[in-house]
């Protein structure tokens, strides 16, 4: 559509005008800009190789972790925010506490209001800090 636009009037018309149309750009500074693009483009495929195979499941427990919790269905996580350690801990510390809890049979002798205590103090991850031997 364009060419049939140029093609039906005077293409001098057109060609005049392109010059001004186009700002001057240094190659220098083109040449910064896409050795910054590829320096960034190294970080992104280091990044992603760290995380490849059994490690991706690792960054769920920094999103889930690190992630505002709102009353919205929706929650957000900034670059800054999704590597803190403190709620990766948290998360990964909340799902092995329900799985020990699947695997015995704990809760069933527990009464109701402590056992709703502990789901809720799992679902905001407020559990101990660590589940290490000592």
């Amino acid at each position: 559509m364009i060419h049939e636009a140029i093609d039906s009037h005077d293409s001098t018309e057109y060609l005049g005008d392109m010059g001004e149309f186009f700002a001057p750009a240094s190659t220098d500074m083109v040449d910064g800009l896409m050795g910054r693009y590829n320096a960034m483009r190294r970080r992104v495929e280091e990044v992603a190789a760290l995380f490849d195979g059994d490690r991706k499941g690792v960054i769920n427990y920094f999103i889930q972790g690190n992630r505002k919790h709102d009353n919205t269905r929706y929650s957000s996580l900034s670059a800054e925010n999704i590597f803190i350690e403190e709620g990766a801990i948290a998360a990964l510390n909340a799902e092995y506490w329900v799985r020990a809890l699947k695997m015995t049979d704990v809760l069933d002798f527990m009464p109701q209001t402590r056992r709703s205590e502990w789901w809720e103090q799992i679902n905001e991850m407020k559990t101990l800090t660590s589940l290490r031997k000592p």
